[in-house]
């Protein structure tokens, strides 16, 4: 499972990040990454699933 940070902490208060991200459904992740035993397993994954986040800091609900 991959986790993108989509909530910024500031000193005063926190905030949600609204930005939208775009990505492929063949993920492939390389050097700093990856453990480096792994490098040579191959470390590609399929997107199965995404996770979406809809309302504030206050509330709000996940779907699929």
């Amino acid at each position: 499972m991959i986790q993108l940070k989509r909530f910024a902490q500031g000193f005063w208060s926190n905030s949600k990040i609204d930005t939208q991200i775009a990505f492929n459904e063949i993920l492939q992740l390389t050097g700093d990454y990856c453990h480096p035993d792994t490098l040579t397993l191959g470390s590609v994954y399929d997107l199965y699933a995404v996770v979406h986040h809809m309302g504030s800091l206050n509330g709000g609900h996940y779907y699929t």
